[in-house]
C-alpha cells in the first residue's frame, strides 16, 4: 500500500461493506477480488459460517468506486447477481461495481495510538502454517493481519524477550506484521495501540507445521532468462514461414506479437560456453513445447517439443550439454490454460457434449459461432486466460485434467530438467499446486518449483507448494531507488519487508529479477542511463537470492513492453552491444560466484539517509555494499565489530573505520571480524 493511501484512511475513516455469495458450482474455495486488492484471487477468502452454501466476508474501504469479482476453486469468475451496478471487464464480460459513499455503509474511523484495535479485523490463526510456521529448525515465522493504520506496533513475547514484528503495508487496506522467532513450544502475540493491547497466547502443537526444504543447489545461483525464438538461431531449416532476417530491431503491436526470428535450442546449446564464461549457472526457458505462437504461452502439445525449436534430439542435446558445464535447465510450465487449436479443445468446438473432453474445459455454451466478433465473443461461450479466446482455461476440477497436466510435468521432470516456473500459479487450485509438488519430488527431490507471483505472497511458500516466487516487488523498489525516486530509508523497508514475508530458507533462492518478457527492459526504465543501471545491477547482484539476467540485459538491450522487450539478439551488430555495460554485469557476477557471502550470507541493512548500505556476511568473512543514488558523496561507517579491507567494486576511499561513496556510486568492501 502506498503511504499516501494510509494517510487517507487516517484522515477519512473508512466504511464496512459485507459480501455475500452462493456458488453455482460445488466450491471447495471462494475468494474475493477486485480494485481493491489489485484482483488478487487469494488476498481476501470468504468463509461459509453457517455452513449453507452461501460464503461471506467483511472490508472496510474508503469512499470511492469499486469493481469485484467472486472467485470459486481459484479459477472460476462471477459476478455479483446482486449488485446494484455492473460495467465491461475488457475480456467480454462484467465485472460488479460498488460505490461506497458516506451515509449509505457504516463508517468506522481508524486511527493509531487511540487505544481501540478492531478485532473483527485481525486475522490470526495459529493453527494454520499461514500465520505460525517452523520453516526451519530452531526458528518460527510469525505473521498477524490487521485493519491498515489500526495498530501501532506487533510484537512476539517469546523466551523473556520482547521481538518486534515488521509492518508491511498491502493494497487491499491492511497491514501485515512478519517476523521471526526461535522455535519455542509456548509464545505470546502482542498487538498494541495506545494503552490497548490484545494478546494472543500461542502454545505451539508438536506436529502439524511443515519443514521448508528448498534445493541447495539453487541457493545464491544465477540466472539466465532466454525468449527461445529471440536468442539464437542455431539450425534455419527449421524456420517457419516468413521468418525475419535476424536483425536487432525496435518490435512494434500488432506486427511484433506474431514476428518469427528463428531462435531456436541449437542456438542456445551453440552459446553455452558464452552463458558459462558470462557466470550463469542456471537457464531458464519460456515456453518450448508445441505452440503455434512465437512466445510459446498457448501449448497445443504438452509432451513434443515446438517444432520451430528443434526435435526431442535437440532438446536431449542441450540438456546433456548443460550439465556437462555445470548449468542447470528450468523450463516455463503453463498449466492453466492451453491453446485453442490444442486438439482436445478442437475436439469440444467439433462435437461439443459428445466431446470426451467436454468438461476439460470451463463450457457456459454451445454450439460456438463459426467466428468470434463483437456480438459474439469467446468468454461468453468457454472460460478463457483474460478473455482471450485463443487461451481456454483447463478444468482443473476434472481429476482427468489434473492426472493429464501432472503426467505432462512428470515426463519432462524424468528428463532430467533441473526446475519449473510456473505461469500465472494464482488461477489454478492450490491442492493441484501440491500434488504437483508431491509428484515431481519424488522424482527429483532436488527440483526447484518458482510461480510467477507478482506480489509479495507467503501464502504460496508454505513448504508444500512452491520453493520461491519472481521477485517482482524487490525489482520494483531496485528500479526506484536506482531512478532516485525513493529515499534510502523507503528502499531498506521495501526490502527487508519482502524478506521478512518469508521463512529464511526462502531467501537465497528468490528469482530476483529487474525485467523479463513480459516488463519493459531495466535499461529502458532507467530511460537509457547507463550511470543508473551500474546502481541496479549492483543492488540485484549483492542481495540475498537468485539474480536473473534477461537475455541481452548483459549487452545493454532496451525495449518498451511487450512485444518491444523481446528483440533478437545483436550477435552480428557489435554496435549495437554496449561493452561498458557488458563488463558491467561480467565483473559483478564473477565477484559474486567468487564470495560465498554474496550467495549465502546473512543480510544486515546500516541506516543512512543517501545509501542502500549493508552487510553479507558467512562466518567471519563478509562484504560491505553500498549504493548511492543522490548527487553528493555519502560517508558511512564500517559497522562494529567488522573490520573492512578493500574495496572489491566500484571507486571509493577507505578512510580508517569510514568509507567515502561517491555521489552515484556502488561500491563493495571486503570485510572480516578480528
Amino acid at each position: 500500500m502506498n503511504l499516501w493511501i494510509v494517510a487517507v484512511l487516517l484522515a477519512s475513516g473508512l466504511y464496512r461493506e459485507s459480501f455475500r455469495f452462493r456458488p453455482p458450482v460445488p466450491a471447495q474455495r471462494v475468494t474475493l477480488a477486485g480494485t481493491f486488492n489489485n484482483w488478487n484471487p487469494e488476498a481476501q477468502p470468504m468463509q461459509d459460517p453457517d455452513g449453507d452454501g452461501v460464503y461471506e466476508t467483511t472490508l472496510l474501504l474508503p469512499a470511492g468506486t469499486y469493481q469485484y469479482k467472486f472467485v470459486v476453486n481459484g479459477s472460476r469468475w462471477y459476478e455479483d447477481p446482486h449488485a446494484l451496478s455492473y460495467a465491461p471487464d475488457g475480456f467480454g464480460g462484467r465485472n460488479s461495481v460498488l460505490q461506497v459513499a458516506p451515509g449509505l455503509f457504516p463508517e468506522v474511523r481508524i486511527q493509531q495510538n487511540d487505544g481501540h484495535i478492531l478485532r473483527e479485523l485481525v486475522r490470526f490463526d495459529p493453527g494454520r502454517a499461514f500465520y505460525l510456521n517452523a520453516f526451519a529448525p530452531g526458528s518460527l515465522r510469525v505473521l498477524v493481519e490487521t485493519a491498515a493504520g489500526d495498530v501501532a506496533r506487533a510484537v512476539v513475547a517469546v523466551s523473556g524477550d520482547s521481538v518486534p514484528l515488521h509492518r508491511e503495508h498491502h493494497p487491499d487496506f491492511r497491514d501485515r506484521f512478519l517476523g521471526t522467532v526461535p522455535e519455542v513450544e509456548s509464545l505470546s502475540v502482542i498487538l498494541q495501540d495506545g494503552d490497548t493491547a490484545l494478546v494472543f497466547r500461542v502454545r505451539r502443537p508438536a506436529t502439524g507445521y511443515p519443514r521448508f526444504r528448498v534445493p541447495r543447489w539453487a541457493r545464491g545461483r544465477v540466472v539466465y532468462q532466454i525468449f527461445p525464438d529471440r536468442f539464437r538461431n542455431g539450425d534455419p531449416t527449421n524456420d517457419p514461414p516468413k521468418t525475419r532476417p535476424w536483425r536487432y530491431e525496435p518490435l512494434r503491436p500488432p506486427e511484433g506479437w506474431f514476428a518469427f526470428y528463428g531462435g531456436d535450442l541449437k542456438g542456445i546449446t551453440d552459446t553455452l560456453a558464452y552463458l558459462r564464461d558470462l557466470g550463469v549457472s542456471v537457464l531458464y526457458l519460456n515456453p518450448i513445447f508445441a505452440s503455434p505462437s512465437n512466445h510459446g504461452y498457448d501449448i497445443t502439445d504438452y509432451f513434443q517439443i515446438n517444432p520451430r525449436l528443434g526435435t526431442l534430439a535437440d532438446f536431449d542435446s542441450l540438456l546433456h550439454r548443460a550439465h556437462r558445464l555445470g548449468l542447470r535447465l528450468i523450463l516455463d510450465g503453463v498449466f492453466n490454460h492451453c491453446s485453442d487449436q490444442h486438439p482436445f479443445f478442437q475436439d469440444v468446438r467439433r462435437r461439443g457434449p459428445e466431446s470426451p473432453y467436454y468438461d476439460w474445459f470451463i463450457i457456459k455454451r454451445w454450439p460456438f459461432p463459426e467466428r468470434f466478433d463483437d456480438q459474439h465473443k469467446p468468454i461468453d461461450y468457454y472460460e478463457c486466460w483474460w478473455g482471450f479466446g485463443s487461451l481456454p482455461k483447463w478444468n482443473h476440477q476434472n481429476p482427468k485434467v489434473r492426472e493429464y497436466l501432472l503426467q505432462a510435468a512428470e515426463f519432462w521432470t524424468r528428463r532430467g530438467i533441473d526446475g519449473w516456473r510456473l505461469d500465472v500459479p494464482n488461477e489454478v487450485p492450490h491442492d493441484f499446486w501440491k500434488a504437483f509438488r508431491r509428484r515431481l519430488r519424488a522424482i527429483n527431490p532436488d527440483l526447484y518449483i518458482m510461480g510467477e507471483i507478482w506480489q509479495i505472497g507467503p501464502e504460496w511458500l508454505q513448504g508444500d507448494e512452491f520453493d520461491a516466487l519472481m521477485n517482482y516487488p524487490l525489482a520494483g523498489a531496485i528500479q526506484a531507488f536506482a531512478r532516485g525516486t525513493v529515499p534510502a530509508d523507503r528502499f531498506r523497508q521495501q526490502v527487508t519487508g519482502v524478506y521478512g514475508a518469508y521463512p529464511p530458507e526462502v531467501a537465497p533462492v528468490l528469482f530476483n529479477l529487474l525485467d523479463s518478457h513480459d516488463t519493459p527492459r531495466i535499461l529502458t526504465q532507467l530511460q537509457g542511463d547507463t550511470a543508473r543501471l551500474r546502481l541496479a545491477v549492483a543492488l540485484q547482484m549483492t542481495l540475498p537470492g537468485m539474480p536473473v539476467v534477461y537475455y541481452g540485459d548483459e549487452v545493454g538491450m532496451e525495449g518498451e513492453k511487450d512485444p518491444d522487450c523481446r528483440r533478437a539478439f545483436p550477435w552480428h551488430q557489435p554496435e549495437a552491444r554496449k561493452a561498458g555495460v557488458f563488463r558491467l554485469y561480467s565483473r559483478l557476477i564473477g565477484l559474486r560466484n567468487r564470495d560465498p557471502a554474496l550467495r549465502l550470507g546473512d543480510l544486515q541493512f546500516v541506516e543512512s539517509a543517501r545509501s542502500a548500505a549493508y552487510l553479507r556476511t558467512r562466518g567471519g568473512r563478509g562484504v560491505f555494499v553500498a549504493v548511492n543514488p543522490t548527487v553528493a558523496p555519502d560517508t558511512l561507517p564500517i559497522p562494529e565489530p567488522w573490520t573492512a579491507d578493500t574495496v572489491r567494486f566500484g571507486r571509493a576511499d577507505l578512510r580508517g573505520r569510514h568509507l567515502l561513496v561517491p555521489s552515484m556510486g556502488a561500491v563493495v568492501v571486503s570485510v572480516h571480524r578480528p
